[in-house]
């Protein structure tokens, strides 16, 4: 697909420009977790990238030490039990996701693609791969995580990464890319509401 290449050009100059941009957001971010905990600023976790080959996914640490890696988010019991303060504004706006920026600059990632699954997430991965997802870059947002996030079983999840992968366009990328932020909103809303 020739937009895939251009895809990958737009990422790398999307993500690098944003880096400069937020790199004192970086450092006050690095601050904060270092002071509010013991443990690295970022968390770093093998994900299933391209083509299945594994890279490692980066974070911002937003748990305390000692907590379980190897479990999707969404059946993850007791996470507030791990979460920091820190960790807990992160995740609710998203931006630990933030670090990502530098797995497009070295060509894991994409701004959006369908959401790297775990090693352990077996069946997902078999089904994705019948589906040829894994023609695409996994991304920092995508079609599925605008359409039903983690509350997609994983049978909705390909069928989302299928549609997105049967109509790629720089179109659709732009409608995702925005939608992600009304989605993180309305989400921020429901949970100051208690929704």
């Amino acid at each position: 697909m020739i937009y895939l290449t251009v895809k990958t050009i737009i990422d790398r100059l999307f993500a690098l420009v944003s880096l400069i941009i937020f790199f004192p957001l970086f450092l006050l971010f690095a601050l904060m977790i270092k002071l509010e905990s013991k443990g690295p600023v970022f968390f770093v976790q093998e994900r299933v990238g391209r083509h299945q080959k594994t890279f490692k996914m980066i974070k911002f640490r937003t748990m305390k030490e000692g907590a379980p890696e190897q479990i999707p988010a969404d059946l993850f019991v007791e996470v507030d039990k791990w979460l920091t303060k820190m960790g807990r504004f992160l995740r609710r706006t998203s931006l630990d996701e933030l670090p990502q920026l530098i797995n497009i600059l070295k060509g894991d990632m994409s701004l959006i693609g369908p959401r790297p699954g775990l090693l352990n997430q077996t069946e997902l991965i078999r089904k994705r791969s019948l589906e040829s997802v894994y023609e695409l870059y996994p991304g920092i947002s995508g079609y599925a995580q605008v359409n039903g996030r983690n509350l997609n079983t994983e049978d909705e999840k390909v069928a989302l990464d299928k549609y997105y992968l049967e109509n790629l366009s720089l179109w659709l990328d732009i409608k995702i890319f925005f939608k992600t932020f009304t989605v993180m909103f309305r989400q921020e809303n429901d949970k100051k509401n208690g929704k």
